[in-house]
């Protein structure tokens, strides 16, 4: 028997078959990583997609605050031509008329009621313009232009009624008509005029 021919054939089949169990085990590893890999990158798509979709959804808002503020800002200049249309209309009337916001800020008054109301009594348009109806009238009598400006703001309607009102101890009865000034619905305003005078009293 030749124990050498049998030893060497043990040999090469035991060599083979460890042979193929490797290239086996490395086939098999190789195969679990890049099912690893594929596992991750769909994750990382996943995530990829979902950042995506909230910086769009960022973008998106974005757009719109910046819509709303254009829009902001066409209506304020639509509401300063508004005005400048206003008083640029109002000076010729031969009325004393008027113009407050919503606060009671005085925004406008033209020389008619200066010179009836507010010169007088020593003071004039610069006193009044920017202020409210405290700076130059009155506690009690301030009260009760406030409490009309609230109702026309309060009702959207304009309001006539009759106003007695003391000048260096002379006292005059005056139709003042207030209204509303508005935009798109909304009261932006007041205006007033008064529509006539007299020194004795008389009925609406």
């Amino acid at each position: 028997m030749d124990w050498t021919l049998i030893i060497t054939g043990l040999i090469s089949a035991l060599a083979g078959g460890g042979l193929a169990s490797y290239f086996n085990y490395k086939l098999g590893s190789k195969k679990e990583n890049t099912n690893e890999f594929t596992l991750l990158l769909e994750q990382y798509k996943l995530l990829r997609k979902s950042d995506m979709e909230e910086i769009l959804g960022l973008k998106s808002r974005i757009n719109e605050l910046e819509n709303k503020d254009l829009e902001r800002m066409l209506e304020i200049q639509s509401l300063k031509h508004q005005l400048m249309v206003f008083e640029s209309s109002h000076f010729d009337i031969p009325l004393p008329n008027w113009l407050k916001d919503t606060s009671g800020r005085v925004l406008f008054i033209n020389k008619e009621y200066e010179e009836t109301f507010l010169i007088p009594r020593g003071y004039n348009m610069n006193d009044y313009i920017g202020s409210d109806d405290y700076a130059v009238w009155e506690e009690a009598f301030a009260k009760k232009i406030i409490q009309n400006d609230r109702e026309v703001i309060r009702t959207k309607k304009p309001i006539t009624y009759i106003e007695e009102i003391e000048i260096n101890g002379n006292v005059i009865y005056t139709e003042i008509l207030k209204y509303p000034r508005k935009f798109k619905d909304v009261v932006i305003g007041i205006g007033g005029i008064v529509l006539r005078q007299s020194n004795e009293t008389f009925k609406l």
